[in-house]
């Protein structure tokens, strides 16, 4: 078992999560990133659905947001708790950010005020 990680974060990945890889994409290793992408695509695509009501556009530009923000931001990742925890409240300022800016352009208020992706559906 890899120590020092989260049992919940070994159940998410289905596997030992190797702390190296988020480590290895720390430094900046293209490769380690590449297969963070393709772990949690899917987990973040569906959560920026329910976020945004299924309006695919909004959250695929969510994801994508919330990809660049983490390779920025990955080496303030400090392994007090799950990577998949981090990882989602990144998605979930994206996905404030947009509604945000939606409502401006809008003239209305908050877009999705009442959705809560901490609750379980």
């Amino acid at each position: 078992m890899a120590e020092g990680l989260p049992v919940r974060e070994k159940r998410i990945w289905g596997e030992e999560v190797d702390k190296a890889v988020i480590e290895r994409a720390q430094q900046g290793d293209k490769t380690a990133f590449d297969r963070i992408v393709r772990r949690y695509q899917n987990d973040l695509i569906a959560q920026a659905m329910k976020y945004f009501h299924g309006h695919e556009a909004h959250a695929k530009d969510a994801v994508q947001k919330t990809w660049v923000r983490m390779l920025l931001k990955i080496d303030r990742f400090s392994f007090e708790g799950p990577f998949s925890a981090w990882l989602s409240r990144v998605l979930r300022n994206e996905c404030r950010m947009i509604s945000r800016a939606l409502a401006h352009k809008s003239g209305m208020g908050n877009v999705h005020p009442h959705v809560s992706m901490d609750q379980p559906d």
